[in-house]
């Protein structure tokens, strides 16, 4: 997964969910869960204003940008 969330160390202040400018992390009561990852555009806003350094933003093969290969007609 690209961006990694720490459950132990989350105080579950939302930062990362007001300040992410695509809006794909979500609290829940646990605390904050990513729900669209591969909308994801790696900016690092949650990770940088995450006071408890909970997140982290790892690009990764499985969850990068995706490429469609179209037939060749």
């Amino acid at each position: 997964m690209g961006i990694i969330v720490d459950k132990e160390k989350c105080i579950q202040c939302e930062m990362c969910v007001e300040n992410c400018p695509e809006d794909i992390l979500v609290m829940v009561e646990d605390g904050v869960s990513v729900a669209y990852p591969m909308e994801c555009s790696w900016c690092g806003a949650c990770e940088i204003d995450c006071p408890a350094d909970a997140i982290k933003v790892r690009f990764t093969k499985e969850v990068g940008p995706v490429f469609i290969k179209r037939e060749e007609k």
